[in-house]
């Protein structure tokens, strides 16, 4: 099964004008919560950054494994911690999105055919038996 992004118009357009305090066609921190006439839109509060990307390379995914969360950015896998300090635990090759799963000791990341294993290294896992493998669970 191949995933693909689809855009969703949920808003009207969104711009700014030079007079901010008179600007209200900005949509942004909202989130779409169903309700029985459609979609509503619920307002929060700004998001902080909380951790900075130190890759040029596009979100491939996120998961949170054992209580850490884990990103593919790029090509690098890194696991970031509370503070929002990243470690660089190795190389994803490719630009696809990435798709993970854990079974708590071990995680998975499936991208691009190929299956990467990470628990304390990462490492690929070769197995004649997968045959291209878009997705794990």
């Amino acid at each position: 099964m191949t995933y693909q992004l689809v855009p969703l118009q949920v808003v009207g357009p969104t711009d700014q004008v030079q007079a901010r305090d008179q600007d209200y066609q900005l949509s942004q921190n909202f989130y779409a919560y169903p309700s029985d006439t459609g979609i509503a839109l619920h307002g929060t509060p700004g998001a902080a950054l909380f951790s900075e990307t130190v890759t040029s390379g596009a979100d491939r995914g996120l998961h949170v494994f054992n209580g850490t969360l884990y990103q593919v950015s790029g090509t690098r896998l890194d696991s970031i911690n509370s503070s929002g300090t990243r470690t660089n635990l190795g190389t994803i090759p490719g630009s696809g999105r990435c798709i993970f799963a854990d079974d708590g000791t071990d995680m998975f990341i499936v991208t691009g055919g190929n299956v990467y294993r990470y628990n304390t290294s990462l490492s690929t896992i070769a197995d004649s038996d997968l045959e291209y493998p878009d997705a794990v669970a």
